[in-house]
């Protein structure tokens, strides 16, 4: 996309003066690890010195924390909303950033669509990876928030102290792994994490914790919810298996055995892509090699 420094200096003036329209996620990732690390703290603190046998002893630090924790959410929906993570917000500035270069070079338009689009798709996707961990980090902001307003209706309760990291590590780490292998299986990437079978995960997450409920009040044998689990636990492990190694393995033979003459659809869109139609003198019309890229239009 850049045929010298000087158009490369200009997308990245550019791609700065966009990602400065919209907040970044390290003061919410800040926050969130401090308020995290200190419930941690009171956990084994108050696990150590056994507290939990006076809650009168800990009232306070509930009360704290669901303080604390309301205002955790606050900055997080106040972040989320200032973030690019709003698809029309962040439409809009890529657009409005296109405009201003087209305007600063109007007579080069026309010779560099190909490289306007470029342009646009690299800044709307520098803005999505700006993007990434407001969704996640914004959810757990919220449910965190709920859980310490529900504690605070029962003093007694450590449930909010002892939820807190775990639903850290769950809430924040699922979501950006599921963000992360949508977008690789979206963009046709085929790594480890593309091939996961995220949703058998999720399934298998949701489905035993499903059954240790109906387990936990009697209207399903403790038995058989094990035995399913065990059972389940085996298929998933069996499908993890086959879709990250097995699966690549027998795309690679049958690759190998296609005959060489078969041209791809890949192979064919290059061939393509090298040629243009146009008309010869005589009213035919022929396929001619494309010209040479000009010029950039960012150039200096």
């Amino acid at each position: 996309m850049f045929n010298d420094y000087g158009s490369f200096l200009d997308y990245k003036a550019i791609s700065r003066n966009l990602q400065a329209k919209f907040s970044r996620s390290r003061g919410l990732w800040l926050h969130v690890i401090v308020f995290v690390a200190v419930v941690i703290a009171i956990l084994g603190y108050g696990t150590g010195a056994r507290l939990w046998l006076y809650p009168e002893s800990f009232g306070w630090l509930t009360v704290f924390g669901a303080v604390w924790s309301v205002l955790l959410a606050g900055h997080g929906l106040i972040s989320y909303r200032r973030s690019p993570a709003w698809s029309n917000r962040r439409e809009k500035a890529v657009e409005a950033a296109m405009r201003q270069l087209i305007q600063q070079n109007p007579d080069d338009v026309a010779a560099h669509q190909d490289e306007l689009f470029t342009l646009h798709r690299e800044l709307e996707t520098s803005l999505k990876r700006q993007a990434f961990w407001f969704p996640p980090l914004t959810v757990f902001t919220l449910i965190n928030a709920v859980f310490w307003l529900a504690t605070l209706l029962n003093l007694g309760s450590s449930f909010a102290i002892q939820l807190t990291a775990p639903l850290a590590v769950f809430v924040i780490g699922g979501i950006g792994l599921y963000t992360a292998w949508r977008e690789r299986r979206n963009s046709g990437q085929d790594d480890w994490i593309a091939r996961l079978p995220l949703p058998h995960i999720g399934l298998y997450i949701f489905g035993n914790f499903f059954l240790g409920l109906l387990a936990m009040f009697r209207a399903f044998n403790m038995w058989d919810q094990q035995t399913i689990w065990g059972w389940w636990t085996l298929v998933l492990i069996g499908h993890i298996l086959y879709a990250v190694v097995l699966q690549p393995v027998t795309q690679g033979v049958k690759a190998k055995r296609q005959p060489a003459s078969v041209l791809t659809p890949e192979t064919f869109q290059e061939d393509k892509a090298k040629h243009r139609l146009t008309l010869a003198d005589d009213g035919e019309l022929v396929e001619v090699p494309d010209e040479e890229p000009g010029e950039s239009l960012l150039g200096l």
